[in-house]
């Protein structure tokens, strides 16, 4: 079975009702917002992960919850819905999970680009309409200015936290040409040097 040991429950406990533990949501920040024009290259961009909101709380004074369904970050005019994109994520690997109980396995990539989908489609426009599938670019980061959310690395996080994978892989996969590398630094160097150079 392609789920490697794990357990329903682990993906049950991603959002229970719907709802998240903010604690998460922070964590899917920090793992996967970049600062994308930094003169570097893409870096990390944790901090980000200190600009989570409840859209509820901007119409309340409860501030004490830490679980909720509407975790939120804004991107400039864009929103990107963290709950949102946690939970459809969980309908899809419980989807899977029933199908490969049945005997019906589908391969791993199947699942990612279907995570994918469900990442891409929790992004809000100004006047909080989701977008229908955000674009991303070569690297799978869906940009927001300067700003950007790497999809592969936020399914990755999720993947983690249901002990789908015990190392993350995708980020180490050149976009371009499909050629691997042992970790970001020579990957960002190979995409710089072989395909934007300037």
């Amino acid at each position: 079975m392609i789920f490697n040991g794990i357990e329903r429950c682990e993906v049950l406990q991603l959002a229970e009702n719907k709802e998240i533990e903010l604690s998460l949501a922070q964590l899917l920040i920090k793992k996967s917002v970049y600062w994308y024009e930094h003169h570097s290259g893409p870096v990390k961009a944790p901090k980000h992960s200190k600009h989570i909101y409840s859209l509820y709380e901007q119409y309340t004074i409860e501030k004490t919850r830490t679980k909720r369904n509407d975790w939120s970050i804004n991107f400039g005019s864009n929103t990107f819905y963290i709950s949102n994109a946690v939970s459809r994520c969980q309908s899809t690997l419980i989807e899977f999970l029933d199908g490969a109980e049945q005997g019906n396995s589908e391969g791993i990539e199947k699942i990612k680009e279907a995570l994918c989908t469900n990442v891409r489609q929790s992004v809000g426009n100004q006047r909080g309409d989701e977008y229908n599938l955000y674009p991303t670019n070569y690297q799978n980061h869906m940009i927001f200015g300067a700003t950007s959310i790497s999809v592969n690395e936020f399914i990755e996080c999720i993947l983690l936290e249901c002990k789908i994978f015990k190392k993350p892989q995708l980020s180490e996969i050149c976009y371009v040409c499909g050629k691997k590398f042992g970790n970001k630094r020579e990957l960002n160097y190979h995409q710089q040097a072989t395909h934007f150079r300037r």
